[in-house]
């Protein structure tokens, strides 16, 4: 049988890699929309986010439910 240790640790370890992979992907979608809308006007920057964000969060929102559901099959499929 498993003991309690052994068992939290690979819950922990699990948790630990969704944890650092949900923040690289905030990261580049943050790192990829924040220099546009910062240095945009405004009225450009609101249409950027709209146009491109959409997607990009989209995107990322997808890896994150697939990643966290643990599904096995592609994203496009």
């Amino acid at each position: 049988m498993f003991s309690v240790t052994s068992i939290l640790r690979v819950t922990a370890k699990d948790i630990y890699h969704y944890i650092v992979s949900i923040i690289a992907i905030s990261l580049f979608v943050s790192i990829s929309l924040i220099p546009f809308v910062l240095f945009l006007p405004w009225q450009l920057a609101i249409v950027y986010m709209l146009v491109v964000g959409g997607p990009v969060f989209f995107g990322a929102s997808v890896c994150v439910e697939s990643m966290l559901v643990d599904k096995k099959k592609s994203v496009n499929s």
